[in-house]
């Protein structure tokens, strides 16, 4: 085995090029996992932009809430100025265009004895102008009723303690599925003496979650998990609007352990779950699926490996020739006159 000097020169040149390979090989791999290790930050960091981007959204609706429940403390303590109790009610929704409406609601005869309803409600038209609602406080609407009434008053434990219902369809309200945030108003005693709320169009957060894609497949899961209830879920395997309001074990994916897995199996594809919990105990999740997140990057690496591989390629080619040329054609030509000589031509 390499006797002769070209068996030699091609093992050389065999030798280089598997050096040359390896290193490159290891090069890539290195790359590969960085790059990719990039890509899944980059996912995670534009998914917890979004969150925030929504949690912002949920404690200004927090705000707004105990806001309204300071204004109806005022109101029922001191005074009873509905029309300054009007004017700041739609000064508070004037600041935050995000908000369907909402007002405050006290109990039943307990701004009046002969009087069972005593509410203020503020809405949002079409033309985003701000408008108060009187409908609100006759018996055909009948508040202390409706179950965004009882979810809340139930909820609620202590002052400055926000609730939020489960979705729901209100034709009153603005004709629209949405959500409501609620707390207490109390009187001088602590004693609970009405609610106020403010609504949250469920359109309008599918139209935020419309421009989350960090893939083409990629779906979303927003839920209330205090709740135990979907508010919004992107699943194309899944009727997401007759899944509003239900329990999170209609969702065959989800599970609390989410955001411990990197990987989650799912109608035999994988998937990355990016979860991100918000102040008020809702959860936002992500499921991007693997191969279409890391698809860029393994066609990039591939091309890369390939073009690699075609230098490595021409450099052994060349270093063989170059070896042959410098050392293999030499020998060859001392060997063809060795044979003239022997054959007795001296000259």
């Amino acid at each position: 085995m390499l006797k002769t000097i070209k068996s030699k020169i091609l093992f050389i040149t065999l030798s280089m090029l598997v050096v040359i390979i390896t290193v490159f090989a290891v090069f890539i791999i290195l790359v590969f996992g960085n790059v990719k290790e990039l890509v899944t930050r980059s996912c995670d960091y534009t998914v917890s932009a979004f969150a925030e981007s929504v949690n912002k959204d949920i404690i200004q609706i927090e705000n707004n809430v105990i806001d309204l429940a300071l204004l109806g403390e005022v109101y029922y303590m001191y005074g009873r100025d509905k029309d300054m109790l009007e004017y700041s009610v739609k000064e508070i929704f004037e600041g935050y265009k995000p908000a369907l409406g909402g007002g405050v609601w006290f109990k039943p005869y307990i701004l009046n004895p002969y009087k069972k309803y005593g509410s203020l409600y503020v809405f949002r038209d079409s033309n985003g102008l701000t408008k108060i609602d009187r409908i609100y406080e006759t018996a055909s609407y009948d508040y202390p009723n409706k179950s965004w009434y009882k979810e809340i008053t139930g909820g609620i434990k202590k002052e400055l303690d926000v609730w939020w219902t489960k979705p729901y369809f209100e034709e009153e309200g603005g004709d629209t599925l949405m959500v409501t945030a609620g707390t207490g108003i109390y009187d001088k005693n602590r004693n609970l003496v009405g609610i106020s709320t403010v609504d949250w169009k469920i359109n309008s957060i599918l139209k935020m979650l419309s421009k989350l894609h960090p893939t083409p497949n990629s779906f979303a899961l927003f839920a209330d998990v205090k709740n135990d209830a979907v508010i919004v879920v992107t699943d194309p395997n899944l009727q997401g609007i007759d899944l509003l309001g239900k329990s999170l074990k209609n969702i065959p994916w989800y599970n609390t352990n989410l955001k411990n897995i990197t990987y989650m199996k799912y109608n035999g594809e994988t998937y990355i779950p990016y979860v991100k919990n918000l102040d008020n105990g809702m959860v936002f999740i992500v499921c991007v699926p693997k191969n279409e997140l890391f698809s860029f990057i393994i066609m990039h690496t591939t091309a890369l490996f390939a073009v690699l591989m075609f230098i490595c390629i021409a450099i052994s080619a060349l270093l063989y020739a170059v070896l042959k040329s410098s050392i293999q054609k030499p020998i060859d030509k001392l060997i063809n006159i060795a044979s003239k000589i022997s054959d007795g031509k001296l000259d």
